[in-house]
């Protein structure tokens, strides 16, 4: 029998959210398998009391013992947020660059499952072979580090899987495309791209993260009273805490996912930068926010949401009762 190349997408494809693409090669009934990233996408009203929710996998569980691995593209929830749930059922490799192979090791010690053994740190621009794909990952532009797409080689031609990006002349975290490295990819051949599409019916240019960062401390540089700020988690923690925290603003952040996500870590020993854990819907933890800061960062949106929700703790929706308390605490000061 011919041997064949498939894409199977279990979810994302026509939808935000939710990523889970599988692709195969092979003989019918033989092929070996890959899964590029296991993501969730984030309920909403018509689904009362569900927060996440996430491919079905049994697809690709009952073809695990042809299964080479996970190869995920980049660290946001709506490409890696179902692995620990996921993984369970496939107890496969995972291969990842070294800021989204941390993310994940934090999110399987939180299940207490050792991942290490399992986990395999792909370097910057690597190559992983995974016979009968070999694999280059591509670094591109997006609101996190290390976003990646996929050349993935096939005895049948050439997959470009882009993963989550954009093409910004002045991006706020990682460095531009690298748009030589691209047009060698095309030349050489691609039998089809794998493309995120987000708001690819939307007219004209998307303006640079790089203006909008201008424009917020311009506003910000001005204020008397307590600002209260939110956002996309990978923009604030990579760029909007640093830029404030340089320009002498006193800033605290709630110890969430979003703290986590952005590993903004090297912000910790910044005597202007505090971390308050508590939950966000008590006043005391609105308090302990509040003391002492001009800025204040209580919520932060996680990229897969719809409109990126604010998810302060983990539901899909902002939650009221908790801004009500803070603008109110606010109005105080």
């Amino acid at each position: 029998m011919k041997e064949e190349l498939i894409f199977c997408p279990l979810g994302g494809s026509g939808e935000i959210g939710m990523n889970m693409n599988l692709y195969a090669y092979g003989k019918p009934g033989s092929q070996k398998w890959i899964i590029v990233d296991v993501g969730v996408t984030f309920a909403d009203d018509s689904l009362p009391g569900i927060d996440l929710i996430y491919a079905d996998p049994g697809f690709i569980v009952d073809k695990k013992e042809n299964l080479l691995g996970i190869v995920l593209t980049h660290a946001h929830e709506d490409h890696i947020g179902a692995i620990t749930y996921v993984w369970e059922k496939l107890k496969c490799k995972i291969y990842a660059t070294p800021f989204t192979a941390t993310l994940i090791n934090e999110k399987f010690k939180e299940k207490k499952i050792d991942i290490i053994p399992y986990l395999k740190i792909v370097k910057l621009n690597g190559i992983i072979n995974l016979d009968p794909f070999e694999i280059e990952f591509v670094t591109l532009t997006h609101s996190i580090l290390e976003p990646n797409g996929l050349k993935i080689n096939t005895p049948a031609g050439t997959i470009f899987h882009t993963g989550d990006w954009k093409v910004d002349p002045n991006p706020l975290v990682g460095k531009k495309v690298n748009e030589e490295k691209l047009k060698k990819i095309g030349d050489a051949g691609v039998l089809a791209m794998i493309c995120d599409s987000t708001n690819v019916f939307s007219i004209g240019r998307a303006g640079s993260e790089a203006d909008v960062r201008k424009n917020m401390l311009n506003v910000m540089s001005r204020q008397k009273k307590k600002i209260l700020v939110t956002g996309g988690a990978g923009y604030l923690g990579s760029t909007m805490v640093p830029d404030l925290l340089a320009a002498g603003h006193k800033v605290t952040v709630l110890d969430n996912f979003m703290f986590k996500q952005t590993s903004l870590n090297h912000c910790c020993y910044h005597p202007n930068f505090t971390v308050v854990k508590g939950d966000i819907r008590q006043k005391d933890t609105m308090l302990a926010l509040m003391k002492e800061a001009d800025v204040i960062i209580p919520l932060a949106a996680l990229v897969g949401a719809p409109l990126c929700s604010l998810d302060p703790i983990g539901a899909t929706t902002i939650n009221h009762d908790a801004i009500e308390l803070m603008l109110k605490l606010l109005s105080k000061d």
